[in-house]
């Protein structure tokens, strides 16, 4: 997927203004238009609210919810854009592309919002996305991330075990498969390493000087 660059973020924001947040009243067809003369010259502030203007005059148009989710996106406007992303993929339930992007604005939207339930959202469409987007790298990765930040990597390989035979074929879904199982394994091991270490300090407490020298 195509996302604008990071580094033009800074400037752009700079330039948001109070008065293009309105809605723009001409066609949809116009507003279309003009939005993607906005990309193409890269005026893309005014370019978010056409797209903005556009799907909302024309609510079933999947393309001004695509390109308003890319612009919100690099906006870092990342619950907006997962809910443009949610609309794409009411509208093109198929579309692999949106489901990338979708459980990308996810991602930054609990990380950057601190809120988990974009999180949630993302751990229970998990079983949709992978009926549609098995095939994308990047999907796996930030559903792997999202798990393991809401402690949900168990669910998570779960999850991924359940298509398992169906995806047999399928490379992408295996290396992604493999590498959360032994995420997992790494991450039990360390809890049983740390309840060892746990155990032992409760059954010989560490000395108010420190761990003696055993005698000679």
């Amino acid at each position: 997927m195509k996302y604008f660059p990071v580094s033009l973020f800074a400037a752009a924001f700079a330039v948001l203004t109070l008065t293009n947040a309105c809605a723009d009243p001409r066609s949809h067809t116009a507003l279309m238009t003009d939005a993607h003369a906005d990309l193409e010259a890269i005026r893309l502030e005014r370019a978010m609210h056409r797209f903005d203007s556009a799907r909302t005059a024309k609510p079933d148009d999947a393309d001004a919810h695509r390109q308003y989710a890319l612009l919100a996106h690099y906006f870092d406007r990342q619950a907006n854009a997962a809910e443009a992303w949610e609309r794409v993929l009411e509208l093109e339930p198929a579309n692999a592309e949106a489901w990338d992007g979708y459980f990308t604005a996810l991602l930054w939207a609990a990380n950057y919002e601190t809120d988990r339930r974009y999180g949630d959202k993302l751990m229970q469409k998990l079983p949709e996305a992978l009926r549609y987007a098995s095939g994308r790298p990047e999907l796996f990765k930030n559903a792997q991330d999202v798990a393991s930040d809401l402690g949900q990597l168990e669910a998570y390989v779960a999850v991924l075990l359940e298509h398992r035979e169906e995806e047999a074929g399928n490379r992408v879904f295996q290396h992604h498969l493999g590498a959360a199982r032994l995420a997992l394994a790494d991450l039990q091991e360390g809890d049983r390493s740390q309840m060892l270490e746990d155990s032992i300090r409760g059954a010989n407490p560490l000395p108010a000087g420190g761990w003696l020298r055993p005698p000679r």
